[in-house]
């Protein structure tokens, strides 16, 4: 069912500034995976990532902040696999850049891989086993330049903090 999610026709006819954030829109993923909720008003189509992708390129737009619509009901895993399709990793650099900046000392590197689900889809119970996240380590981890330029800085997230806080041996170089 791709292909169902508006698209502009219209080109902006202004120079749409550096950093432009659209700060709400929704995922509306494949229904065979993402199922909706019983009791809601509306029943839209799927709109997929790389369909608001296109829309935000066309658009101009840089940021994004994703939404979980009510036809989900508390259910957030159909924006979940908006955001790891869709990464805004630009989003999140001013937020990454305080936190490192507040204490370097403090800040360390983690996965949490395979990326769990923390909660059942709907119709499934806890002990069904759930898909996991699919998040590329590997872009993640090219993100952490961004938030700290200074290769002394990353090597104190990647491998200083977390020897003194687990106790880990020197490593020798």
């Amino acid at each position: 069912m791709p292909g169902l999610a508006p698209q502009p026709s219209t080109p902006v006819n202004f120079d749409v500034p550096a950093g432009a954030c659209d700060c709400h829109v929704h995922i509306i993923g494949p229904p065979d995976r993402f199922p909706m909720v019983a009791k809601r008003l509306y029943t839209p189509p799927p709109a997929l990532p790389e369909e608001l992708a296109a829309m935000h390129q066309f658009c101009h737009f840089e940021r994004v902040v994703v939404v979980t619509p009510s036809i989900y009901g508390s259910d957030n895993h159909a924006t979940y696999y908006g955001m790891a399709a869709f990464p805004n990793y630009a989003a999140i650099v001013p937020l990454a850049k305080a936190f490192i900046a507040a204490n370097p000392d403090r800040i360390v590197w983690g996965t949490d891989w395979p990326h769990p689900s923390p909660s059942p889809l709907p119709g499934k119970k806890f002990s069904d086993v759930n898909e996991d996240y699919p998040i590329d380590d590997g872009d993640m981890l090219n993100q952490l330049p961004k938030w700290a330029p200074d290769a002394a800085i990353r090597e104190k997230i990647l491998v200083t903090n977390p020897a003194r806080l687990y106790d880990f041996p020197p490593v020798t170089k």
